[in-house]
């Protein structure tokens, strides 16, 4: 059983956990340093983060290997790796600490040959919490790779092409109170709040996986059966598969604010399109590293979630995103394949080989 894999998952780095994922980057650093790599430690809001580099200082290596290590809560028996039928289980296994397990078996299959590479290795512990005191910061301190591998979505061996843009926002409309058995006298607040949204979701007619998506999360209005409600408000969760499409959005819920005297606030948790080509010759190498290690021909699929790749993408920068088999994130069952496991650290090596010699 993988002593790297087996070690993360057994620290129970619940992203509330301040202390554990502090022992999980504690012991990551450890491994790091011992192999020469230069550490640079960070604290955003309490919430540790590590950027190692083969070159000390060097906040632009040509490959980055990013990843988080808190996970969502789980009962206490899955913080111990199993293994049983060809599948690794444990909360983490597959979101995502087989990544950190996997990038520390590639160093050790490197030996002295890391220090020949240009290459990063960035830690973070609050991404199930939004990543904005996490991969977020360390962005805007300048942490700019030309390309970033970041295995936080995608499935058996495939790449993500697209993952689709989110913001979350709270449209609220007002009115006029008055008694519920005299409506005339008022101004429903939940009346005017129902036309907005259903002229909304007329503009989202087709929500598929290749579309622009709408949510209505959330309703609130009202504070009796018998008064008009002066007072109503939704909260929505939009999905959108580019900028120029979220402009669109953006035009025509300002149209419908105008309309119906709405107020429209977007919330902090945000994140912009992550789109990539196979074609990138920054991702290509990685799919004939596949082949080579796998024998698998990796085609592109879309997500649809989110990931940290979202700040690298504000930024212009290629995200490889792509995973060996495996399921059951944030449930009971989650697993990932022992087979693939084992395979992607060979992966990596190949990959980074070709891509990250210093110049």
């Amino acid at each position: 059983m993988n002593t790297y894999l087996k070690d993360l998952i057994e620290i129970p780095s619940v992203s509330t956990n301040i202390a554990a994922n502090k022992q999980a980057v504690d012991y990551m650093q450890t491994f790091l340093t011992e192999r020469g790599l230069f550490c640079e430690r960070f604290t955003f809001s309490e919430h540790d983060a590590l950027v190692a580099t083969t070159k000390k200082g060097n906040k632009r290596p040509k490959v980055l290997l990013a990843v988080h290590i808190d996970v969502v809560p789980a009962p206490p028996e899955m913080f111990a790796l199993t293994e049983r039928d060809g599948k690794y289980y444990g909360r983490g296994v597959f979101d995502m600490k087989f990544a950190a397990a996997s990038y520390m078996e590639a160093i050790d299959l490197l030996g002295d040959d890391v220090h020949t590479l240009d290459i990063g290795i960035m830690v973070t512990t609050e991404e199930e919490m939004g990543g904005l005191e996490g991969v977020a910061r360390l962005v805007d301190l300048g942490y700019l790779p030309e390309v970033v591998i970041l295995p936080d979505g995608a499935h058996d061996w495939q790449i993500e092409t697209l993952a689709k843009g989110f913001l979350y926002s709270k449209v609220e409309v007002t009115g006029k109170a008055a008694h519920g058995s005299k409506p005339w006298d008022g101004d429903s607040a939940t009346y005017k709040l129902l036309d907005f949204l259903q002229e909304l979701r007329a503009f989202f007619s087709e929500q598929t996986l290749h579309s622009n998506t709408l949510n209505i999360g959330m309703l609130e209005g009202g504070a009796a059966k018998n008064q008009i409600p002066p007072y109503a408000s939704a909260s929505l969760d939009i999905r959108f598969i580019s900028p120029d499409e979220k402009r669109k959005i953006e035009v025509r819920i300002n149209e419908l604010c105008a309309k119906y005297g709405a107020v429209y606030t977007e919330e902090p948790l945000r994140g912009a399109p992550c789109i990539n080509s196979l074609s990138d010759p920054l991702i290509a190498p990685f799919i004939d590293s596949i082949r080579s290690v796998v024998g698998i021909d990796s085609s592109g699929t879309i997500s649809t979630g989110a990931s940290d790749a979202r700040f690298f993408a504000e930024k212009g920068i290629p995200a490889i995103i792509c995973r060996p088999a495996g399921g059951g994130q944030h449930a009971d069952g989650e697993w990932i394949d022992k087979a693939g496991y084992e395979q992607y650290a060979h992966v990596l090596v190949n990959y980074l080989q070709k891509v990250a010699r210093s110049q």
